[in-house]
């Protein structure tokens, strides 16, 4: 069995779609921000966060839970998805009731309507029944219904956002379009699961399975991803919707890129599971490649902010720009933990991860309050962009026995900041709109000739991407490929 070349061709149809997705995730995040204006896309920010506080606690483990056992040979591999749907769907009506008190009783203020927060309640139950299907047919190897389902729901969320907003409904508008795109990108996912291996039974035996294997890993989203959310709803009470609504649009910005390291992740969930001696040389190659890659997407965006934000969504949104470029370098330095964590899962070593993630939730939470009353809004930014990942990293890597070869890191990391730096001062010099443009051609072209030569990205690598390329009718990419090839020290 091929692992290189399943990991390469799932990573690379996940990633198409995860292409598609980025597109459509931009053009919906542009409307709605420029139909809400900073104050309404402030309340949709909390409305928006409050859902996925909720959603967390179920979302991922039951989905990580299927496409780790459909990846293996087991027989039952019915009875793990009509159970984990089962499951999915108890779960998602528990935490719409928890979520629905939670939100009249704890989290009440004036300008935040209580309806806003009972729709996101309602989201969470389509969302985790859109994330099961989706994790399992990675586990199945049917990356392209993966992909599917996910342009479906993307473009499903981006028509309804237009139309509702367009009539007046506001951030409700917003939300019920998510709503929508969620139902729609389930009955896709389901559809093809039961076609693939039909209608199973839900299994006491599987059931146990699924919820010891997941919970820990909700306990853990609980633990690690709300940070962010919970910072959220505390600065919706501190400060102006203005202020959490330029807060929120680096939010979006950034849970937009993480869309690149979720596919990656995602597609190499399945190759983990066949152990750590196996997949070494594997997950180091594919480390660095993912790393030197995200770096240069987070960079380019975090110096080109101002003018990406200016021209797409409006000048309104005055000080969204600082916080992503502040976030963008913060960001930078967890991603190597962020690249390690499928592993953790796909070893079943779930509660290691959630022993380190809630050491560092702990420390984060302290930092942000510290904080809070001497720098204000940006105590959020520097905590859970910062503190939190810095504490990963240095635990993730000795806790999993994985060695990385630290100087290659360090090197990766000096090319990301020059290329940045460079990126920034164009932006300064020269009209901001005009840099951008600029430094998307030093992006594309200067940096991955300066990647080749360094030896991060190998002439095989790169072979492998052109026949990926050629068998999914995507030949046009092909000579960008093989000019980059020419520069590897291979």
């Amino acid at each position: 069995m091929n692992l290189k070349r399943i990991a390469i061709n799932t990573t690379f149809l996940l990633f198409i779609a995860k292409s598609f997705g980025l597109i459509l995730n931009l053009i919906t995040l542009i409307i709605v921000a420029k139909l809400l204006g900073p104050s309404e896309y402030g309340i949709y920010t909390i409305a928006f966060t409050y859902f996925l506080l909720v959603d967390l606690i179920g979302n991922a483990g039951l989905g990580t839970f299927a496409q780790r056992e459909l990846s293996t040979r087991r027989r039952d591999k019915s009875d793990i998805i009509a159970t984990s749907l089962a499951i999915a769907i108890l779960i998602g009506f528990i935490l719409f009731i928890i979520g629905s008190i939670i939100g009249y009783f704890i989290y009440s203020k004036e300008n935040i309507d209580y309806s806003l927060l009972l729709v996101s309640s309602i989201i969470v139950i389509t969302a985790i029944l859109y994330g099961v299907p989706y994790h399992a047919l990675v586990g199945l190897r049917l990356a392209n219904k993966t992909m599917l389902s996910s342009i479906v729901k993307d473009t499903t969320v981006l028509i309804f956002s237009i139309i509702l907003l367009k009539i007046g409904l506001g951030p409700y508008g917003a939300l019920s379009a998510l709503l929508i795109g969620y139902i729609f990108g389930s009955m896709i996912g389901i559809y093809y699961l039961i076609k693939k291996i039909g209608i199973g039974r839900v299994n006491k035996n599987v059931a146990k399975e699924a919820i010891s294997f997941s919970t820990p890993i909700a306990i853990n989203n609980a633990v690690s991803s709300s940070l962010s959310n919970i910072i959220v709803m505390v600065l919706g009470i501190y400060f102006s919707q203005y202020l959490v609504g330029n807060y929120g649009i680096m939010l979006r910005v950034f849970s937009i890129i993480t869309l690149i390291y979720g596919t990656i992740n995602l597609s190499m969930l399945t190759i983990y599971t066949y152990g750590i001696k196996r997949i070494a040389k594997l997950f180091e190659r594919s480390f660095f490649i993912s790393l030197s890659t995200i770096l240069i997407i987070l960079f380019y965006i975090g110096a080109n902010a101002k003018a990406l934000i200016f021209f797409f969504i409006g000048s309104k949104y005055a000080i969204a720009p600082y916080f992503v470029l502040i976030g963008s370098i913060l960001l930078s330095f967890g991603i190597p933990s962020i690249l390690i964590s499928p592993i953790f899962f796909s070893l079943k070593r779930q509660k290691a991860i959630l022993k380190i993630n809630s050491i560092s939730y702990i420390i984060s939470i302290f930092v942000f309050f510290v904080l809070l009353p001497i720098i204000g809004i940006y105590s959020g930014i520097v905590s859970f962009l910062f503190v939190y990942n810095i504490v990963n990293n240095f635990t993730y890597f000795k806790t999993i026995g994985i060695k990385v070869n630290k100087k290659k890191i360090i090197r990766i990391y000096s090319i990301g900041f020059t290329f940045m730096l460079i990126f920034y001062i164009l932006s300064i010099i020269i009209n901001y709109y005009f840099a951008s443009i600029i430094d998307l051609l030093i992006a594309l072209i200067a940096y991955p000739i300066v990647i080749a030569k360094e030896g991060i990205i190998k002439k095989s690598d790169l072979k492998e991407i052109s026949t990926m390329l050629s068998k999914y009718r995507l030949s046009i990419l092909i000579p960008y490929i093989r000019f980059i090839e020419r520069w590897s020290n291979e």
